[in-house]
């Protein structure tokens, strides 16, 4: 499998470790806020499988975690499962962290049951399933039954977590709560709540406030959910 971006070295992508994260390109959403809207369309991709183990290899004793995202990583299916499975083979104690807007729920299931080592644990060792909108007709076609399937996989996995970006116009204020009481109906170990950052399409839009994101960790946690918010605004 070949990617299309690389950062090799990173201390924010994988909680409480040094990791390394690797972009595949394509998605099947177009966020207005992307932070990497380049990969939304197809792009090349300089970065292949042994150049990538080498890296893994030279630096087995300082890189503990691979983090895999994009565009959206799932649409490469059986490339990314052969790249997971020979990474787990051939790095055991590193760990794997998959980025996903969740609208590919088989490829989930099939991590849940294909680990090459015959340890009995998913081929993924952390999950971050984006929660985008509770409306999903505000950015996509997709039906949104597709990504609760995965919500109800999340809790499966070693780490699971959900992710929701504050974009104020997927996100309002008066959908705090709808969004709290539709999370709570799945088994979901952690919500991360993240600033958002105005990008080029949505340099009109302002950021939440500080005290935006500790009514909704307010609402969230009255709903017997685990909160972080990340990063503090």
């Amino acid at each position: 499998m070949k990617f299309s971006g690389w950062q090799k070295v990173s201390l924010n992508d994988y909680p409480k470790k040094i990791s390394s994260v690797l972009f595949t390109s394509i998605c099947n959403f177009d966020c207005p806020y992307c932070h990497n809207p380049d990969l939304i369309k197809p792009q090349p991709a300089p970065y292949g499988e042994e150049q990538v183990f080498a890296y893994l290899s030279e630096r087995r004793n300082q890189i503990q975690a691979l983090v895999i995202s994009g565009g959206e990583p799932t649409l490469w299916e059986e490339d990314l499962l052969g790249f997971l499975g020979k990474t787990k083979q051939k790095f055991p104690t590193l760990l794997l962290k998959l980025d996903t807007n969740g609208s590919h729920p088989g490829f989930l299931e099939r991590c849940l049951f294909k680990d090459p080592l015959d340890s009995g644990k998913p081929l993924i060792d952390f999950v971050a399933l984006d929660y985008k909108s509770f409306r999903y007709d505000r950015l996509t076609d997709s039906p949104k039954e597709e990504w609760e399937k995965s919500l109800r996989l999340l809790h499966q996995f070693p780490t699971g977590e959900v992710r929701i970006t504050m974009y104020p116009p997927f996100v309002p204020e008066v959908e705090f709560s709808s969004i709290a009481a539709h999370l709570s109906q799945f088994l979901i170990p952690a919500v991360a709540i993240q600033l958002y950052q105005p990008q080029p399409k949505t340099s009109a839009v302002a950021p939440y406030k500080r005290e935006v994101f500790e009514r909704f960790q307010k609402t969230l946690r009255a709903f017997g959910l685990s909160v972080i918010i990340r990063p503090v605004p």
